[in-house]
């Protein structure tokens, strides 16, 4: 058997059992991980099912250490914990889809470990860590009775990698084309017709029959899923930031006029101020019986200027300061400094 049916093979038994449903009647649903891996042909769809219900945040740390410690003997092909990485990959609860694949990561690092004598470190970045593990386990590849329990130890390390750090789908195919086919080292720079015979052959490799190639249609189906998934996400994400882009212009036009405004509100009170100390000057110059006008004029001014102009003048000058500034309460002070700086211009003119 050649590697390609092999990961084709794995793929399809692990993707039938993950299909059933419990029959009527049946015995209560199996809740722990240990349990699960005692069965002879586990079901990891309603095993998963089962947990949502009873115990959605995941396993507990006894139970997870039990299985582990059973699994050589438990799941000596690695055959029922690729199977239940295949079935967490489209597991609508987060929290027990995430303690599938620490398990998965487990008993996955436990197995190198113990038969492939690689030790892997967390550390280190997702697509060395699967060049390692493909890197250990070729030599299995070519060994009929480790072949097909090293393609699922493979296969499970691809899944988790994804799941949990992000390994990029081209490196894994990549990875595993290598496995059936070396790279051709012959020739530089590879036009994009070439890239895409070689991918073509690749795919006509793993599906030579057509049960083979659905099954590598099942298997690469999630990905191109989380694919199309986070390429809508970023046209979403980048129209939101557009809209917040075009609201901030927005607000920084409209906090330019309020501040503008205020601006020459500032220097028509300047003018008006300086105009009242011209008034005061010429008064403080007239005979001592004008003296008492004098300073009733300035009583007023004064008591005008700080109980009818400078509150509005501090009023939009802290609405201008917020973020997002007030503009709307900025023009009706600016609005309000005027009418009233004209009107007592007006009434100063009549004085004189």
């Amino acid at each position: 058997m050649s590697h390609p049916d092999i990961a084709a093979g794995i793929v399809g038994q692990a993707a039938e059992p993950s299909q059933e449903a419990p029959a009527e009647g049946s015995a209560p649903p199996i809740l722990s991980l240990h349990d699960y891996f005692r069965q002879e042909k586990p079901a990891a769809g309603p095993f998963l099912s089962g947990l949502r219900k009873a115990k959605p945040k995941g396993f507990e740390p006894d139970d997870v250490q039990a299985a582990l410690r059973t699994l050589p003997e438990t799941d000596p092909e690695f055959q029922k914990c690729f199977g239940l990485a295949q079935r967490a990959l489209v597991e609508k609860s987060n929290s027990l889809a995430h303690a599938c694949f620490q398990f998965v990561g487990q008993a996955v690092r436990q197995r190198l470990a113990a038969e492939f004598n690689l030790d892997i470190d967390l550390e280190t970045p997702a697509p060395d860590v699967f060049q390692a593990v493909a890197y250990a386990v070729k030599p299995a590849l070519a060994d009929k009775k480790l072949e097909k329990r090293a393609m699922a130890l493979l296969l499970a390390a691809a899944l988790w990698l994804f799941r949990t750090r992000q390994l990029d789908y081209a490196h894994v195919i990549t990875t595993l084309r290598e496995l059936v086919q070396p790279p051709d080292n012959t020739k530089q720079d590879p036009t994009a017709r070439q890239i895409q015979q070689n991918n073509y052959r690749f795919l006509a490799q793993f599906g030579s029959r057509a049960a083979t190639l659905k099954a590598l249609a099942d298997f690469i189906g999630p990905w191109i899923a989380q694919a199309q998934h986070m390429r809508s996400e970023a046209a979403r994400q980048e129209q939101a930031a557009s809209a917040l882009r075009r609201d901030k212009e927005a607000l920084e036009r409209a906090l330019a006029d309020a501040q503008a405004d205020l601006a020459a509100s500032r220097a028509r009170l300047a003018e008006a101020e300086s105009r009242v100390a011209s008034l005061e000057k010429a008064l403080d110059e007239e005979r001592v019986g004008g003296r008492h006008r004098v300073t009733q004029v300035k009583a007023d001014i004064q008591g005008f200027l700080t109980a009818q102009i400078m509150p509005l003048v501090a009023d939009a000058g802290e609405a201008a300061s917020l973020n997002p500034p007030r503009v709307h309460v900025v023009a009706e002070r600016v609005e309000t400094i005027g009418d009233r700086i004209g009107r007592k211009i007006e009434w100063l003119k009549s004085s004189d």
